[in-house]
């Protein structure tokens, strides 16, 4: 039987607020319908979410933003803790984290990566240093197999992803992050959870990388689309480096 036709999107980049302007206050919607339109630029979208700032998709769920230039973080609310989608970059991931226990302080039961990108898988470190902290289990982390092959690609070629990223970035100097968490469960085609009552099915796709996972939460009918859908073009790489 197929899907039926989701009530919402929930991207981690910056997609999902127009399915929710509605619920804006009539200053932040008249700022996202001008970022919308073309008539503002996304580094005011960055200024305006800056800290990091979570937004509503549906009762017990929201998505946090940091910026437009690395992936956000959505999450939901459940009987047994939080489950995040991705856990957010290097330099983001503490805003990101901040924002979160703004909202709730409820233990994070499950990260599940949308793929292996480092803007979107950083911050899971954060996270286990902060269930250490406070007695708590540590998340289990879900992502697709590929994850696995890409963490290892980018810890052989550890040096090289540093130069291409100063260079691109135009940033001397930038080390390019290591020891990625790896996930506690892989799957290959689908994957379906059950956290507190909130019944999740994941999905292998390729999109913007092969190791990419969208989430259908059939209940609400909200769709955690990753980067399939993003406000640019996807990054398709370059000659001095492999994205997918």
């Amino acid at each position: 039987m197929p899907m039926s036709r989701p009530r919402t999107i929930a991207s981690l980049r910056f997609f999902e607020l127009h399915l929710h302007a509605e619920k804006m206050p009539a200053q932040n919607k008249e700022l996202f319908e001008r970022i919308w339109s073309g008539a503002a630029s996304l580094e005011e979208w960055t200024a305006f979410v800056a800290g990091g700032a979570a937004r509503p998709i549906a009762d017990n769920a929201f998505a946090i933003h940091t910026g437009y230039l690395f992936g956000n973080v959505s999450a939901i609310r459940t009987g047994e803790g939080l489950v995040l989608f991705d856990a957010g970059s290097r330099e983001t991931a503490a805003q990101t984290l901040a924002a979160l226990r703004r909202l709730d302080d409820s233990p994070v039961y499950t990260v599940i990566y949308t793929h292996g990108h480092i803007d979107h898988i950083w911050g899971a470190r954060l996270l286990d240093e902060e269930a250490r902290a406070r007695g708590w289990l540590q998340p289990r982390i879900i992502a697709h197999r590929n994850v696995l092959r890409h963490f290892q690609r980018y810890d052989e070629t550890h040096g090289l992803n540093s130069t291409v990223m100063g260079r691109q970035f135009n940033q001397p100097g930038y080390v390019f992050p290591s020891e990625h968490r790896r996930p506690d469960i892989i799957y290959d085609e689908t994957f379906d959870i059950d956290v507190g009552a909130v019944k999740l099915r994941l999905s292998h796709g390729r999109g913007e990388t092969d190791d990419a996972t969208f989430v259908w939460w059939a209940d609400k009918h909200i769709l955690f689309n990753g980067d399939f859908v993003i406000w640019v073009f996807p990054n398709a790489g370059n000659p001095r480096k492999v994205q997918r």
